[in-house]
């Protein structure tokens, strides 16, 4: 009878150990399956983000180029640059403000959205507006996206509260404007 007991209690302790190996093993598994599927989302998220990144670094150089042809105009535009003699070119810079937005969008060769506007070491500039004074301050502040909120208040105030976006990324490029030091600053979004 003794003997009897004494295989009872060991097949009940491997009851147990197989039972606790069960439920930790489990748990593994289900915290492995998690940060798979969340591995997964992650790749997508980074994966579009980063082609919007991609996007922001070709058009600001792109900008930041005369463009092709070099001598462009809103019929022969095949990619738009701003610059001549490493300065922004203000006949490009006008030129630019009159064309249409889905033009440029596709001379640019992007699929996202993008606004551009321009600021010195005092704030936004209306540059826009002072290369050409029939367009109004406000106006002037920036060229883009018809959502993007532009206001005129002793300098440019840009606001993207109306914007819906998932992804967005802002890149900055110092150039020359008539020999002042002007950053061009583009922001892209899906």
């Amino acid at each position: 009878m003794m003997m009897q007991n004494i295989m009872m209690q060991k097949k009940s302790k491997k009851s147990q150990i197989w039972t606790i190996e069960f439920i930790v093993s489990f748990l593994i598994f289900i915290a492995a399956i998690i940060l798979s599927v969340k591995s997964v989302f992650n790749i997508y998220t980074n994966e579009n983000l980063r082609d919007i990144q991609q996007e922001s670094e070709f058009v600001s150089q792109y900008l930041l180029s005369e463009g092709f042809p070099t001598d462009w105009n809103n019929d022969t535009v095949i990619r738009l640059g701003l610059i001549t003699d490493n300065r922004i070119n203000e006949t490009k810079l006008q030129k630019l403000y009159l064309l249409e937005y889905e033009k440029a969008k596709y001379s640019l060769g992007i699929r996202s959205n993008f606004f551009l506007y321009f600021s010195n070491a005092t704030g936004n500039i209306p540059l826009f507006h002072i290369i050409n004074n029939s367009i109004n301050e406000s106006n002037g502040c920036g060229y883009g996206h018809a959502s993007v909120y532009k206001q005129y208040n002793n300098g440019c105030i840009i606001s993207l509260e109306s914007l819906k976006y998932s992804d967005m990324t802002k890149i900055s490029r110092i150039t020359n404007f008539n020999g002042s030091i002007v950053q061009l600053n583009l922001l892209i979004w899906r």
